[in-house]
């Protein structure tokens, strides 16, 4: 009965010690997260924005939580067309950081750093690939493919590899992924639950660029409604703005839009 007695102290014990060093953990975990959205709320102030990057990349020794503001640094400057700084910015990103688990819990680093992933693999090219700007456009992609050893298994990081599909013209443009996704076909992949909506959002938006390409109306009439639902956010309008999708269609505009010859040259 003592040893009984002795060992569940002993657990006890060890669940004290566990529990107080995760609470360390945490609490220091989000003081840092509290910086770096102190930056993000500020990204509608371009000015801001920059100054308090600046002083967050300075003072930031934290490897995973410097490489969430650098991308974030990126995505600022590719949005604000800061052109001659993206590429020195985009040789400076790791992924490791951002996907290395650790922690007692050895909680998936990845999903809590999503919205890095997500400036990185999707916002920032679909950004450029809407200048026409394909030569940063290809130092993304190439700089997606040097981290692919940590990207492979992100719901992320495969959209991006099979937009750059639809952007290059290449196979079938990307387009049964972004069927598989809408159908919920995505086990395997690593995601946070609460983007998944977005996710979609974004695999439907690359499937009506398709469709207005080449003349598929009835095809973009089965989510036409869904369609105009992102169109009225911020991000779908200009998602679907950078894709260069003739929204015609969106208007009950029931002629057939001519899309011209050379259009796949010029995206």
């Amino acid at each position: 009965m003592d040893m009984i007695s002795l060992a569940l102290n002993l657990i006890m014990i060890g669940l004290i010690i566990f529990f107080s060093f995760s609470f360390v953990f945490l609490f220091k975990r989000n003081k840092k997260n509290k910086k770096i959205v102190d930056c993000i709320t500020s990204f509608d102030d371009e000015k801001l924005l920059f100054s308090k990057l600046d002083e967050y990349l300075k003072t930031m020794s934290d490897p995973e939580f410097y490489m969430k503001g650098k991308v974030l640094q990126l995505w600022g400057s590719v949005f604000y067309k800061h052109d001659k700084e993206i590429l020195p910015i985009l040789q400076e990103v790791n992924c490791f950081p951002l996907v290395d688990n650790k922690g007692p819990f050895k909680r998936d680093t990845a999903q809590l750093n999503e919205d890095s992933l997500y400036y990185l693999c999707l916002a920032c090219v679909n950004a450029l690939y809407g200048r026409n700007d394909e030569f940063k456009l290809e130092k993304f992609k190439e700089k997606l493919n040097e981290n692919e050893a940590y990207l492979k298994n992100l719901l992320a990081y495969h959209i991006s590899k099979h937009a750059f599909q639809l952007y290059e013209n290449q196979g079938d443009l990307g387009e049964q992924f972004f069927i598989d996704v809408l159908d919920g076909d995505y086990q395997g992949y690593k995601y946070a639950k609460q983007l998944i909506g977005m996710y979609k959002d974004l695999c439907q938006a690359y499937l009506v660029k398709i469709y207005s390409i080449q003349n598929r109306k009835e095809d973009f009439d089965l989510m036409k409604e869904d369609v105009q639902r992102f169109y009225d956010t911020k991000l779908g309008k200009r998602y679907l703005t950078e894709l260069k999708v003739n929204m015609n269609w969106l208007n009950n505009n029931d002629e057939v839009i001519q899309i011209e010859s050379n259009q796949n040259k010029e995206d």
